[in-house]
């Protein structure tokens, strides 16, 4: 008889559709790649004045220059692990003027990042509205009104973040820019007020000026004599620097107006450059995936991958013929793995008991075959059984009147004694 077989082109044309549609996927995957690295290495999915953006609005062409004269890094995680300032600056750049604020526990890490020698540049986005801020953040209408409280005493809450104008003493004013031509606010001329090596002038693309200073601050450009944009002070061995606009350290600014005397003031004398990306929502979670990105770990993930894939093609599929007539014979009701007898022990240990398994065989073996043996073998049986039964319950032995039922079944009418007998040997 002529077996049958199919084709091999017939056996291996069932795997193309799925071939085509892995690889239909791997090119999805592919493009996807491609255009996230194209977004990222353009950087504008961050925020403005983030290192990471390469576009006009971003702060990468500074990042780069000024690797190149010392150490740089970004900072991704809370003001509280800044660490020390000795030999440090710390460039805060593009927050919100009327968002800026910090908790008691940041103020102190700030301060005593400064007070061991470290720099902070704080540049403001450039606004041209006037900003609302509220001074008073930790108390209620009602305190400031003047009426009393009322109510249960309130539980104590998170510390309240702090304005910086009411801790470093100063406030915020607004002098509006004028527009050209084109309906364009047009940057302000500030001059410079003190007597070091910097630009005469330098433009102001905000309508931002600080006003109200203290006695500690030093005024280093303003727009008049009364609107200051750029102010330093004393902090310790360090010193804190405000400036109203930080379009002056965008890539832009330093493409078409550098002022590297301007930059190089505001590096200070540090060699360390510390970019803080954080306060942009650019953080660092600990983490797994932090862990295969700091040591390079991608390709270790991309094996793993293809290792599972393997198992899973491995486990879904198998790459030998199938043996002809092997499961063909098997009966439709057949367990691979268990025969008869390995079913029938497992049945009886999980539903019988053993003081009871001895009865219920017996009560089996009278419904199937104990009509086609003699009445005296019979007799013998139950004179064995009801001796048994007569026994304490401590002394029963269902194995040794088990071998005897067999011994007395398996002997042949002839040989055969009488029951008396048989009781005595039993008891």
């Amino acid at each position: 008889m002529t077996k049958l077989s199919l084709p091999l082109s017939a056996r291996t044309g069932r795997w193309f559709p799925w071939l085509g549609l892995l690889l239909l996927g791997a090119g999805f995957v592919a493009g996807l790649g491609q255009l996230f690295q194209l977004r990222f290495q353009l950087g504008d999915v961050y925020p403005p004045y983030s290192s990471f953006r390469a576009d006009p609005l971003g702060t990468k062409a500074l990042y780069l220059a000024l690797s190149r004269l010392g150490t740089v890094r970004r900072h991704f995680q809370s003001l509280e692990k800044l660490g020390d300032g000795h030999g440090c600056t710390l460039f805060y750049l593009g927050a919100d003027a009327a968002s800026l604020r910090f908790t008691a526990s940041e103020y102190r890490h700030l301060e005593a990042f400064m007070h061991s020698g470290g720099r902070l540049v704080l540049a403001l986005l450039p606004a041209y509205h006037p900003l609302n801020i509220t001074t008073s953040t930790g108390s209620s209408p009602a305190s400031r009104s003047g009426q009393p409280k009322t109510g249960p005493p309130t539980q104590p809450t998170e510390p309240q973040p702090v304005p910086i104008t009411d801790r470093w003493q100063f406030s915020y004013g607004h002098a509006a820019l004028a527009k050209d031509e084109s309906g364009r606010y047009a940057p302000a001329i500030a001059e410079c007020k003190v007597q070091l090596p910097l630009p005469y002038w330098v433009p102001c693309s905000s309508a931002l000026f600080f006003d109200k200073l203290g006695p500690a601050w030093r005024v280093i450009y303003a727009r008049s004599p009364d609107q200051p944009v750029l102010i330093e002070r004393k902090v310790g061995q360090g010193c804190l620097v405000l400036c109203a606009d930080a379009y002056l350290l965008s890539n832009q600014a330093l493409r078409h107006q550098r002022y590297t005397s301007l930059l190089s003031w505001l590096l200070g004398p540090n060699r360390q450059v510390i970019f803080d990306e954080a306060h942009l929502g650019v953080s660092e979670e600990p983490g797994l995936a932090t862990i295969v990105r700091r040591y390079q770990l991608q390709g270790l993930g991309v094996v793993l991958l293809a290792l599972a894939g393997l198992f899973v093609w491995k486990n879904a599929a198998s790459f030998l013929p199938p043996q002809e007539g092997r499961w063909q014979r098997l009966e439709p009701d057949t367990v691979l793995g268990r025969d008869m007898a390995s079913g029938f022990l497992n049945l009886l240990r999980r539903n019988v008991r053993p003081d009871e398994l001895l009865s219920l065989c017996l009560v089996e073996w009278k419904k199937s075959c104990a009509a086609q043996l003699p009445r005296a073998k019979l007799e013998q049986v139950q004179a064995l059984i009801d001796a048994e039964n007569a026994r304490p319950p401590r002394d029963r032995d269902p194995v040794r009147l088990y071998v005897e039922l067999c011994r007395v079944l398996a002997r042949r009418p002839s040989v055969a004694k009488d029951v008396p007998s048989q009781v005595q040997s039993a008891t």
